[in-house]
């Protein structure tokens, strides 16, 4: 909640502690995501880091498109 005051320091604090909802993993808490109620129905947390996310989505695509992507 702090992280989220800090970029948006411009809405009151209460506005924030009150609109927004913490979702975590149960089996790993420090992953969490934040949404506003009217959000929760579509809020899903992707246990994944990113580098698990590219290898995932670039697995099985062919060599000519992935041979054009750089890795950083």
């Amino acid at each position: 909640m702090d992280q989220f005051t800090r970029f948006r320091p411009a809405g009151p604090e209460s506005f924030s502690q009150q609109g927004l909802q913490k979702y975590t993993i149960q089996d790993d808490p420090s992953r969490f995501g934040f949404a506003f109620p009217r959000e929760a129905r579509d809020m899903q947390i992707l246990a994944l880091t990113y580098d698990e996310l590219n290898a995932l989505l670039l697995d099985g695509m062919p060599e000519d498109i992935t041979s054009k992507i750089s890795s950083h």
